[in-house]
């Protein structure tokens, strides 16, 4: 992705995140085959937490019908951050398009959608 892209979201957006959704991100990326050293995932992880805003999930009183039960603490920390979209490539999460006016819409859709692809 062009990096003015990245500040354009940056600059009119607010990414939120959780612990949980760090975790599983870090998690994923100590495991995978691509021997991520750990002097890198140490400085996405400083990185993510400058651009981010983390909410914190008390209870996830979340009443929509997703596949995967594992997604619900994303449409959690959606609803605690009061986004907008949730924007993923998640199979399951897209096939929700809508809860509670929380819109899910991939990365590209999101980009024409703003204007800048």
């Amino acid at each position: 992705m062009p990096e003015e892209l990245i500040f354009y979201g940056l600059d009119n957006y607010s990414v939120i995140i959780t612990e949980e959704l760090t975790h599983e991100i870090f998690d994923r990326l100590k495991k995978s085959k691509t021997g991520i050293p750990y002097r890198l995932r140490r400085m996405l992880r400083i990185y993510i937490s400058e651009i981010c805003e983390a909410v914190s999930i008390e209870q996830a009183d979340i009443d929509a019908k997703v596949r995967d039960a594992g997604d619900i603490h994303v449409i959690a920390a959606a609803a605690e951050g009061r986004c907008d979209f949730i924007i993923t490539g998640d199979k399951d999460l897209l096939e929700l398009e809508e809860y509670k006016e929380i819109y899910t819409i991939s990365p590209s859709d999101f980009l024409k959608l703003a204007g800048v692809a």
